[in-house]
């Protein structure tokens, strides 16, 4: 009990920290009151947000986070109208599993089944079935990741421990081509979680690990992260002639 209450403590000096700026929910444009929970004055909520919750469908244990890129036209199989919904994740979150479930913020549970995998980026594709309507994330095929530049301000939606979805405002520290680092702050849940653009609400990539190596004696430190780029990820999916997956 102790240790929850300390994380929500946690949680809140962090958000804190980000006091005086400016910040847009993802997707919609909206601007919203700084770090937090996307929980104010919404009457659908599964439509403002694109960030699940991934979960062990034995034990219902958090996993990690994902973010929904894509969904399909309606699908009709004689018994029900359903559309397929893409999503990216961490790929270490679901290693060696062929199903997970995933929660969005509605409360809404689905199988999802993982589809694609990419170890050297830590990446996975989950697809999952729904007769509902799930917002997915502002997606550009040209890769808005090209021109994010050193410190533009970003945020990261993810469920830190299943709390959330939660949102963390930084700054962009560095950018390689296959890499971007981060100083909003992570934790556990976050792996797999959005990476947003506060100027446009774009996706420009997915929370991959914090800095840090617990096994190695190495603390891991929350407030520097690595992002997988966007761009990077819809090479490697068009290289798997997948394109159907972000619905280009």
């Amino acid at each position: 009990m102790l240790s929850k209450v300390c994380f929500v403590i946690i949680l809140v000096l962090v958000s804190a920290s980000c006091a005086g700026q400016k910040h847009f929910a993802p997707v919609y444009g909206q601007e919203t009151q700084e770090s937090g929970y996307f929980f104010e004055g919404e009457e659908d909520r599964s439509l403002k947000n694109p960030v699940v919750c991934i979960l062990d469908g034995l034990s219902e244990k958090v996993l990690g986070s994902g973010v929904i890129v894509s969904r399909s036209a309606l699908f009709y199989d004689g018994a029900r109208l359903y559309r397929k919904y893409y999503l990216l994740s961490a790929n270490h979150t679901v290693r060696g599993m062929d199903f997970a479930y995933i929660r969005t913020l509605s409360g809404d549970t689905y199988e999802a089944k993982i589809c694609m995998r990419n170890d050297v980026y830590d990446i996975a594709v989950l697809v999952f079935e729904s007769n509902k309507i799930h917002r997915q994330a502002c997606v550009r095929s040209v890769g808005l990741t090209g021109r994010v530049q050193l410190g533009d301000n970003i945020y990261l939606v993810s469920y830190p421990r299943g709390i959330g979805p939660f949102r963390e405002c930084g700054e962009v520290l560095s950018r390689e081509e296959n890499l971007i680092t981060i100083n909003a702050p992570g934790y556990l849940g976050s792996s797999g979680g959005g990476v947003f653009l506060v100027t446009t609400g774009e996706l420009i990539g997915v929370y991959t690990k914090m800095l840090g190596n617990p096994e190695a004696g190495e603390p891991l430190q929350v407030d520097v992260g690595y992002v997988t780029p966007l761009h990077s990820i819809i090479r490697w999916v068009r290289g798997e002639n997948c394109s159907f997956v972000f619905n280009f």
